[in-house]
């Protein structure tokens, strides 16, 4: 039998596997334009090992910017804290390709060709190479730090009161049915992309802890996560806002733990 040779029929088979190809990747791009880039804020569920007390603590936490709750307060790695009463109550982001189609193609192509666990392993472990996208990446600081405080010290110390503002913090502790106060200071709110896909949420403040018979004191306080992979968790939009939120938490939490151990020592 002969094998003719088809310089024609395998030229049709190239152009179509190569328009497959670029389908796909217009699909992909397409969907990631379309998909939403900001979802509601869901506190994770507070946790606390200290034992139950009864001790009658005030906590203040004092506004980042005048007049404006700190649950109102969000961060970004663009500006830093801000305020904003939308954006404190979601994670979100937006986005900007940084590099030209042809640069991006290939691998979003090889990406879209992969089946999908494939294709997580591959971004979330670094071997699909880097797209280098300009974003800005927004966690709402503020309310999940406020959050997790306050559940914690309702959960430990029932009889502890939070304030929002001077004014609630004044009129409660010239009551005197506080024999602790605490008076927050939000020194450093952060989140920096120093690498890549790879978030460093961060929260820093100086409590003053006044009572007892004692003079008051400042405590330095930091929570901080170290490069943290968004793409962990997979490739779409909502899987990055899902890792996003879950380290917004981790800080916030660990900072609520700690507030908590300097109000019931």
């Amino acid at each position: 039998m002969q094998h003719h040779h088809d310089p024609a029929g395998q030229a049709t088979a190239a152009r179509a596997s190569r328009t497959s190809v670029a389908v796909a990747l217009a699909a992909l791009l397409l969907a990631g334009c379309a998909l939403p880039r900001h979802t509601e804020v869901v506190p994770g569920p507070p946790a606390s090992t200290a034992a139950r007390s009864d001790a009658a603590v005030l906590l203040c936490f004092e506004p980042v910017f005048p007049g404006k709750p700190v649950a109102e307060t969000a961060v970004d790695n663009v500006v830093g804290a801000f305020w904003s009463a939308e954006e404190s109550g979601r994670t979100g982001f937006t986005q900007r390709d940084a590099e030209t189609l042809a640069t991006n193609g290939p691998r979003l192509a090889m990406l879209a060709a992969l089946p999908r666990p494939v294709a997580i392993g591959l971004s979330a472990s670094g071997q699909a190479g880097t797209l280098n996208i300009d974003s800005r990446l927004m966690l709402p600081m503020g309310r999940l730090l406020t959050w997790h405080t306050s559940q914690l010290l309702a959960g430990t110390a029932p009889a502890a009161l939070v304030c929002a503002d001077q004014a609630c913090f004044d009129t409660a502790r010239a009551s005197g049915h506080h024999a602790r106060t605490l008076q927050l200071q939000l020194t450093r709110l952060r989140v920096a992309e120093d690498q890549p896909n790879r978030l460093s949420p961060e929260i820093g403040s100086a409590l003053t802890v006044a009572g007892d018979g004692g003079a008051p004191r400042t405590l330095a306080l930091q929570s901080r996560l170290d490069n943290q992979r968004i793409t962990a968790e997979g490739l779409f939009h909502s899987d990055f806002l899902r890792v996003m939120t879950r380290l917004a938490n981790q800080v916030a939490a660990d900072h609520a733990q700690k507030i908590l151990a300097a109000a019931l020592p």
